[in-house]
């Protein structure tokens, strides 16, 4: 039976509750602040051995606070309460594994840049003036968009509907909106593409007529041209002829040269013979 007891030496001067959140409530008044070191799980983290360290003394402390002023004593429970709250939720950290490294850097030597991090950050100034560059391209075009949409939209709706049986569209041009172009642009439009309604008129007739005489004009041109090429094939044909004659008659003449002067050489040869006879 004796072996079977449960020593709790352990956990002398501790309370059987606990904080809630992994630490230890506080052990009785009677222990020092001292030793409360002793009363601490050896098997928690440092980190959470200091956090329940400051948090025992810290509640300690609280209690035995006495001041003659209520509101100062009041004020600082309060702030006391808020840093000790702050060490069981966790939302103040004492670990000194986190703790800022405040060792004067003066001292140090400089360590010289690396050479790839040099280069990337001139590329990095070229890229980033490159990407001024086409974000600048992007909202004159976006811009240059934007008008030509407007005007196409102002034109459609200034411009007269589409005759349905596709016929020509008339359409002054006092009906379309002018005030896109330029003074210059205006002018011109307004001096060589102003409707003229006589000038057109006779313009359309001297051109009808033109157009009526063309068919004509061009069935005689084209009687002449066969009739050119008539005469030159016969023309050549008579040229050949002539020509082929004129050779046989040249050719007969020189024939007869030959003949006459081999007859007379054979006389001069008979009548040498006879003399020497």
């Amino acid at each position: 039976m004796k072996n079977g007891r449960r020593s709790s030496l352990h956990i002398r001067g501790r309370r059987a509750s606990s904080i809630g959140n992994g630490f230890t409530a506080k052990p009785h008044e009677s222990v020092d602040p001292k030793d409360y070191y002793r009363h601490i799980n050896v098997d928690m983290p440092e980190y959470n051995r200091m956090r329940q360290l400051l948090i025992w003394c810290g509640q300690r402390t609280l209690e035995r606070q006495k001041s003659k002023s209520r509101n100062a004593i009041k004020i600082a429970k309060t702030v006391e309460e808020i840093v000790i709250n702050g060490l069981i939720s966790g939302l103040i950290s004492p670990s000194w594994y986190t703790r800022e490294d405040t060792e004067d850097r003066a001292d140090k030597p400089a360590m010289k840049p690396h050479p790839g991090n040099i280069m990337n950050a001139k590329r990095l100034e070229e890229y980033k003036a490159i990407l001024e560059r086409l974000q600048t391209e992007e909202e004159q075009l976006v811009s240059l968009t934007t008008q030509y949409h407007t005007l196409h939209a102002r034109l459609l709706d200034s411009c007269a509907p589409l005759p349905l049986d596709g016929g020509p569209i008339k359409m002054a041009i006092t009906d379309v909106d002018l005030s896109p172009l330029s003074e210059e642009d205006r002018a011109f439009l307004t001096e060589y593409c102003s409707s003229d309604t006589d000038g057109e008129r006779e313009l359309d007739e001297s051109v009808r007529a033109l157009v009526e005489r063309y068919p004509f004009q061009i069935d005689n041109l084209r009687k002449r041209l066969y009739q050119a090429s008539i005469f030159d094939e016969i023309t050549h044909l008579y040229c050949e002829q002539l020509m082929s004659n004129l050779l046989a008659t040249v050719r007969k003449r020189n024939e007869g040269n030959m003949q006459t002067k081999a007859e007379s050489g054979d006389v001069l040869r008979a009548l040498t013979r006879a003399t020497l006879c």
